[in-house]
């Protein structure tokens, strides 16, 4: 995407991600040069994404003729006066957004579409959204295909009629569970949902935030994090990092299935088995705050999947919580991310 300035002269876009790397350097002088690796913990990205963005940033800045310099073993400088790193602020605000992805970011945000979709989708749908031809789309599909099929999850492409994705329930968890975990950082996750948004907003970038969306919407995970919360208190038990981020995820994940009313199943004899351990009432509770807040069914399946979470994650009692559930907890030591959670029989 290009803009023309009055002198009838084309001007490049910016990618969010860009822009919001320009805006960190004119944060900082030639007396105190920013490094790629504060960059790319400010905005939760790798070093190696921040220098994989810098040729285009500096063509930006050439093109405007502000000078940039790269100092080797001392950071990134916009040699320019306060006076000219204002301007530089307001040229971004004028300068269009232009949404570029990278093969990567194209074939999660496929990825999505396919896992969540209801009805086969067209060809022309995906190379039409994101300007492709249809053997890129035809590559990027064998890629997901591949990578779908250690979950027992299948592509079907017919002519005419479009592709979708065929797989049973548990086997759409495990996928899902996986391709958030696979390609977002714990960081990026709760970050969107659990600081203000003007915070977010610079401190995440864009891509990551379509990532998410092509999952979960944000007024979802909201409601689940205050049930979560309501829940702790009430229970008096204490989630670790990982545990919470995997219970959030996960339910957030179910609650768009069931309102999809996709069947959630478990074979009977392993839910019987999940009703014996004491987390299970935590899952209890969990779920009928949650069948309340969003007006749906929950079945004892979803409830027993969300007891496989409290089960394998870290779950501390706080002192509060009654002596006799007190007794029967195993206090879990597991380092497990969701993928083991979800994956476990």
């Amino acid at each position: 995407m290009s803009r023309v300035n009055q002198g009838g002269e084309q001007k490049s876009g910016l990618t969010s991600r860009q822009k919001a790397i320009i805006q960190i350097l004119t944060q900082f002088t030639a007396a105190n040069p920013v490094t790629v690796a504060a960059i790319s913990d400010k905005l939760k990205i790798s070093s190696r994404t921040v220098l994989r963005e810098m040729p285009t940033i500096e063509a930006w800045l050439a093109e405007h003729d502000f000078t940039f310099l790269r100092k080797p073993g001392v950071g990134l400088v916009l040699d320019e006066s306060m006076e000219t790193r204002s301007r530089i602020l307001e040229l971004l605000n004028e300068t269009d957004i232009v949404q570029a992805y990278s093969k990567e970011e194209r074939r999660r945000l496929i990825l999505g579409e396919l896992l969540f979709a209801k009805e086969p989708l067209k060809f022309y749908y995906f190379t039409s959204k994101y300007k492709i031809s249809d053997g890129t789309l035809s590559n990027d599909l064998d890629h997901l295909g591949e990578w779908l099929r250690q979950y027992q999850i299948h592509v079907i492409r017919k002519p005419g009629l479009g592709i979708y994705t065929e797989g049973s329930e548990d086997h759409y968890r495990q996928a899902i569970a996986n391709a958030i975990y696979e390609f977002m950082t714990e960081e990026e996750i709760l970050g969107l949902f659990r600081e203000k948004k003007e915070k977010r907003e610079s401190g995440i970038s864009a891509a990551a935030q379509s990532r998410l969306f092509h999952f979960i919407d944000d007024e979802t995970f909201e409601i689940v994090e205050k049930v979560l919360s309501e829940v702790e208190q009430q229970m008096h038990i204490k989630y670790t990092d990982s545990a919470y981020m995997g219970l959030l995820v996960h339910i957030a994940l179910a609650v768009k299935r069931l309102r999809n009313f996709e069947k959630i199943e478990m074979e009977a004899q392993r839910l019987e088995s999940l009703k014996r351990y004491p987390e299970y009432s935590v899952a209890e509770e969990i779920g009928r705050r949650i069948a309340e807040r969003f007006a749906i069914e929950i079945p004892q399946e979803e409830i027993g999947f969300i007891t496989m979470h409290c089960i394998s994650a870290q779950i501390w009692l706080t002192g509060q919580m009654d002596h006799t559930l007190a007794e029967r907890m195993n206090m879990r030591q597991l380092v497990k991310n969701m993928v083991d959670i979800i994956a476990c029989k």
